[in-house]
C-alpha cells in the first residue's frame, strides 16, 4: 500500500447502489479511467423502497442535519431516496452459535441480488485492482431498524459516568468493551472473508469510540468497561469520578473560562492544567486507548484464523479527536496493515453545532462565538475565519464549501503519520460530497501530504468532472 508520486494507491469505496444501478462495468470503466487502483464496498445489497419506515435514507441525513444532502451520481432517477437492505451473503449461523447476537437476517433480497457483489469483486480483481470490504464493526443490527433480529441490551451500550446512555447521539455505537459485542464482529469478520475469500482486505469503520457528540466523550462507564478495567489494570472509579466532576463542570463554565481557550497557546496550557487537576482524564484517555487496541487486536485475529494475507485497515477519526476516541496510532501500527484517517469534513461543522448545543442546554449563558471558535480550536478543524455562532456550523449544502481549514488537514496527516513511525501507510479519506472546487482542494490536500495514497468516500459523489478531477490530479 506504500508509494510515491504516480505510485501511490488511489482507492474508491462504492456502495453497492451504484453498482446495482451503473452496473459493475460500467462503474469499473470509469474508476479506472481516473486512475484508481483499489476499491471497496459493502457486503449488502439494496433496494429502492417508498416507504422511509422499511429503509434508510441515501445517502445518509446524519441525525436530521444532511437532509439536503445529495448524490451527484442519481440512483433510479434521483439524487436522494431511501433503500431498503439486506446482507449481499448466507452467513454461516454455526460462528454465531452460543452468542448473544445472532447473524444479520437475510431474505428475497439476498436470494435475488446477493450475487451482485461477488461479481463486482471478480470484475475489480480481472482488471488489477485491489479489492477490500467494508465494515461497521460498532453498529449493532437492531439498534436501529435495519436487518433487526434483537436490540442491543442495555449492558452492551455506553454510558456516561453518572451510569446513563449519552443523549442525542448521532450513531447509536454499542460498547466496544462489551464482549458479547465483540464476539459478534469478530464472527462477521470471519464470516464475510470466508463468504468472500478473494478480497485483498477489510476495511473496518468504527473500531472506537464516538465522537459526534459531547456525551460521546465521557463514555464508557458500562458494566462491561468495568471489567475491562479491572483486567487492563486501570482504576475505574479514578476515572469515572473525574469524568464526572469534569462533565459537571460544564454548568458552571464561563464567559471568562472560554476566554482562556481562544488561541492554541490557550488551549495547551489549560490541558495542562486540567491534566494536573484531573489526573484520571489522563488515565481515561490511555484506558480508551487500551479498550480500542484490544479490539482491533480480536479483529486482526479472528482475520489471521481465516487467512494470514488479508489486510486490516480500520477506518479512523484524525487527530486530535483520535486521543479522545482511543486510537493510538503507535499500536495500531503494530496491528494493522494501514490506517485510514477519514476527512468527512461535511461533518466537521456538525459536530462543533452539536457538542456546543449541548453546552448550552447544560449552560444556556454562555457566549455562542467564544464556545464555537473553541470547540473548532480544541478539535483543529478551521485555520481562520471562525464563525460567530451555531447557526454559522450549519451542515453544508451541496454547493457549499466545508469550513475545513487547509493547514487544518495538513496537520491532521502529518501528526498521524509521526505517531505510526512510518511503519504502516496512513491514508486520509477525502468525502467527494460538496462543490467542485471545494472537493478539488480536499483531494489534492489528501493526495500531496499523504505519502502511501488517499482513499475516496464514495463513488456516488463522484460526478464525472469529479472523476476527471481525479485524473488530473494522479497524473494517471
Amino acid at each position: 500500500m506504500t508509494g510515491t508520486g504516480k505510485d501511490k494507491m488511489l482507492g474508491v469505496i462504492v456502495w453497492p447502489t451504484h453498482i446495482e444501478y451503473e452496473g459493475a462495468d460500467a462503474v469499473l470503466d470509469n474508476l479506472t479511467e481516473a486512475g484508481v487502483t483499489a476499491v471497496a464496498t459493502a457486503p449488502i445489497v439494496v433496494e429502492p423502497t417508498a416507504d422511509p419506515s422499511t429503509g434508510r435514507r441515501e445517502p445518509p441525513d446524519d441525525g436530521g442535519e444532511g437532509l439536503n444532502r445529495v448524490v451527484d451520481r442519481p440512483l433510479w432517477g434521483k439524487h436522494a431516496l431511501y433503500l431498503k437492505t439486506s446482507p449481499s451473503y448466507q452467513p454461516d449461523r454455526s460462528l454465531y452459535a452460543g452468542q448473544k447476537y445472532g447473524p444479520p437476517k437475510t431474505d428475497d433480497l439476498t436470494s435475488r441480488l446477493g450475487k451482485t457483489i461477488g461479481q463486482f469483486l471478480e470484475k475489480a480483481k480481472a482488471r488489477g485492482l485491489k479489492t477490500y470490504l467494508q465494515l461497521q464493526v460498532c453498529h449493532l443490527p437492531g439498534m436501529d431498524s435495519e436487518n433487526s433480529n434483537r436490540p442491543a441490551a442495555n449492558d452492551d451500550l455506553p454510558l456516561l459516568p453518572n451510569g446513563e446512555p449519552p443523549r442525542k447521539r448521532m450513531v447509536h455505537f454499542a460498547s466496544i468493551a462489551s464482549d458479547d459485542i465483540r464476539c459478534y464482529f469478530t464472527a462477521m469478520v470471519n464470516d464475510v472473508l470466508h463468504a468472500y475469500p478473494d478480497v485483498n482486505g477489510l476495511l473496518l469503520d468504527r473500531a472506537e469510540q464516538s465522537f459526534y457528540t459531547l456525551g460521546d466523550a465521557f463514555v464508557d462507564f458500562g458494566s462491561w468497561a468495568r471489567k475491562k478495567a479491572d483486567e487492563y489494570g486501570f482504576d475505574f472509579e479514578e476515572m469515572r469520578s473525574a469524568a464526572d466532576r469534569v462533565y459537571r463542570r460544564l454548568g458552571s463554565l464561563s464567559d471568562d473560562d472560554l476566554h482562556r481557550l481562544q488561541t492554541p497557546s490557550d488551549l495547551l496550557y489549560e490541558t495542562a492544567r486540567l491534566f494536573r487537576t484531573e489526573p484520571g482524564m489522563a488515565t481515561l484517555l490511555r484506558f480508551r486507548a487500551a479498550i480500542a487496541g484490544s479490539y482491533l487486536k480480536e479483529l486482526k485475529q479472528a482475520a489471521l484464523s481465516v487467512s494470514a494475507d488479508k489486510e486490516i485497515v480500520p477506518i479512523t477519526f484524525p487527530p486530535p479527536m483520535s486521543l479522545i476516541t482511543g486510537v493510538d496510532f503507535k499500536q495500531y501500527a503494530g496491528i494493522a496493515d494501514a490506517v485510514m484517517i477519514k476527512f468527512f469534513t461535511m461533518h466537521w461543522p456538525l459536530i462543533i453545532t452539536y457538542w456546543s448545543r449541548e453546552v448550552k442546554d447544560i449552560n444556556p449563558k454562555l457566549d455562542e462565538s467564544l464556545l464555537v471558535r473553541a470547540l473548532s480550536l480544541i478539535f483543529g478543524m478551521e485555520d481562520s475565519d471562525f464563525g460567530a455562532s451555531i447557526a454559522d456550523y450549519a451542515y453544508p449544502g451541496p454547493d457549499r464549501a466545508h469550513r475545513a481549514g487547509t493547514e487544518a488537514q495538513v496537520r491532521k496527516i502529518r501528526m498521524a503519520a509521526a505517531d505510526t513511525g512510518g511503519k504502516i501507510p496512513v491514508l486520509p479519506s477525502v468525502h467527494g460530497y460538496g462543490p467542485i472546487e471545494d472537493v478539488r482542494r480536499r483531494f489534492k490536500i489528501a493526495w500531496d501530504t499523504g505519502s502511501s495514497g488517499i482513499w475516496i468516500n464514495r463513488y456516488g459523489y463522484l460526478s464525472d468532472e469529479k472523476l476527471t478531477v481525479l485524473k488530473k490530479l494522479t497524473g494517471k
